[in-house]
């Protein structure tokens, strides 16, 4: 048994797989103990090699060659500090990303499945039930996968290209095109119809990711999820039951957030003097902060200058950052106009956390991705959510609806599956139209509620519920517990 243990990170390039990723990595190396001594990490005797990628969407190519190199003991180089390690140990166990397929096909085709891989669940448990789970649990996942050959052959069709016929042909999950209004069944999340999983017209390939995630879910020898049951107990008690029937054991690890850099960061100097400048002006809690993370952006343009034109009508102060690579469609008028407002900023990548933790900040308009809701979790920063695929839909649903912890737009939504009607307004007076000026009205209004009785009582129930989170890592709590015994038993037993 090797004293020194090499455990493989690979996930994505998204910024909400990796971060996550590189805390848990993080928390590995910490000189904690616990009641068994077995259980003290050290980090002398643990390292960590994390392989990233540029574009989500292309395999990396180096993968493979660099995994031979581990695997053979060979020297390998790092290619951002130049720095070549040599005579590393074969990975104990490596914790992969579903959605990076190459990794997979390369670990295995190398070490022919002597190192069990860990799949990387970046997410909660209900909504990756609901858009890789099997049907029996309310998910999406094609029965034929559920078999030994089935998920043999689901496999090899991953690299066989498409017909030319075939590559226009639309492949939607969980959205149905039919007159009937299908609900979801998944385990522990609020009533949503089926198309309520797909609220805007989609600008990014969602469906072979999730294709990817059914199948590599079922690949694996365990799975990792970042969440825990004090946010979905129901939904997480079913996602182990699944798991456990098909011999996958599984871990809760959450909340996962890096340690927060002390003192002030290079570049953030021009953004602390204006939150400072807004908190003198305004107050505490006065700014919004608007951001859609690093991929996923709004399809309509007009409905998100809407939503800014209000704020900024309102009198409300705000940071808008737009570092997404599909966010082409804003105007240098527009992008003038809020700089020239006097009470906002706008910048193409924003110190998201630097942000969070200042005490001007008091919402965040988010698409809903489970990593800025972490941070938001820790910061007491509580959400608006303008929610737009993935699990996003399904995040804002179970914050805004179960736990009463956040605030949701709905005019907001687009397209086919975004325009139909949500099953939560079903017999009351509000219908819905989507449309500007709708978005403007409702703007209005969620200002007036940030300011009353009902924004007091979500943000005390998003702290308390961000409180109750971090404390799943306490001695004998959940995430705890499990992280022990995912290291007893795919990193201590090697």
């Amino acid at each position: 048994m090797s004293s020194v243990k090499n455990i493989l990170f690979h996930a994505l390039s998204a910024w909400g797989h990796n971060k996550p990723m590189a805390a848990l990595a993080e928390l590995y190396t910490q000189n904690f103990t616990t009641s068994s001594s077995q259980n003290c990490l050290r980090r002398n005797i643990i390292r960590f090699h994390l392989v990233s990628i540029v574009d989500p969407f292309e395999p990396l190519h180096e993968f493979a060659p660099t995994y031979t190199a581990i695997w053979k003991s060979e020297p390998i180089a790092c290619k951002s500090s130049g720095k070549t390690f040599s005579g590393l140990p074969r990975p104990a166990v490596a914790i992969i990303d579903p959605f990076a397929s190459y990794a997979w096909e390369s670990m295995h085709a190398t070490s022919q499945k002597e190192v069990p891989i860990i799949t990387w669940i970046s997410a909660p448990s209900g909504p990756y039930l609901g858009l890789c789970g099997p049907i029996s649990f309310g998910g999406a996942a094609d029965p034929s996968i559920e078999t030994e050959a089935g998920l043999k052959l689901a496999r090899a069709q991953l690299f066989v290209p498409p017909r030319e016929e075939e590559k226009s042909v639309p492949q939607p999950l969980l959205a149905t095109t039919s007159t009937v209004l299908k609900k979801t069944m998944v385990p522990g999340m609020p009533p949503m119809y089926e198309h309520e999983w797909r609220p805007q017209i989609s600008l990014l390939p969602e469906a072979p990711l999730e294709r990817l995630g059914q199948i590599y879910t079922r690949v694996g020898d365990g799975v990792i999820t970042v969440s825990n049951s004090v946010y979905e107990r129901e939904s997480m008690e079913a996602m182990k039951e699944w798991l456990s029937s098909i011999g996958k054991p599984t871990y809760a690890l959450a909340p996962l957030s890096l340690p927060q850099q002390k003192g002030q960061q290079g570049g953030d100097t021009d953004i602390l003097l204006f939150l400072d400048a807004i908190k003198e002006r305004f107050g505490t809690k006065s700014l919004i902060y608007i951001s859609f993370g690093t991929f996923f952006w709004p399809p309509e343009q007009e409905k998100l200058t809407a939503l800014i034109e209000t704020l900024l009508a309102n009198q409300t102060p705000l940071i808008f950052s737009h570092s997404s690579p599909l966010a082409t469609n804003l105007s240098d008028e527009f992008l003038a106009s809020i700089k020239n407002s006097g009470i906002a900023m706008e910048m193409v990548w924003s110190p998201q956390e630097t942000i969070l933790q200042h005490e001007v900040t008091g919402w965040f308009i988010t698409h809903g991705g489970w990593n800025s809701i972490q941070e938001s979790f820790e910061h007491k920063v509580p959400l608006i959510f303008w929610p737009m695929g993935a699990d996003q839909p399904v995040n804002a649903a179970v914050l805004s609806l179960s736990h009463k912890a956040a605030f949701e737009l709905i005019e907001v939504r687009s397209g086919e599956n975004g325009t139909k009607p949500l099953l939560r307004f079903e017999g009351t007076a509000y219908q819905p139209t989507f449309t500007v000026e709708a978005v403007k009205a409702e703007v209005e209004g969620l200002l007036e509620k940030l300011k009353g009785e009902e924004g007091r009582i979500v943000r005390s129930n998003f702290e308390r519920l961000g409180e109750e989170m971090w404390r799943s890592w306490d001695e004998g709590m959940q995430s705890r517990i499990e992280l022990n015994e995912l290291l007893e038993k795919f990193v201590d037993s090697v």
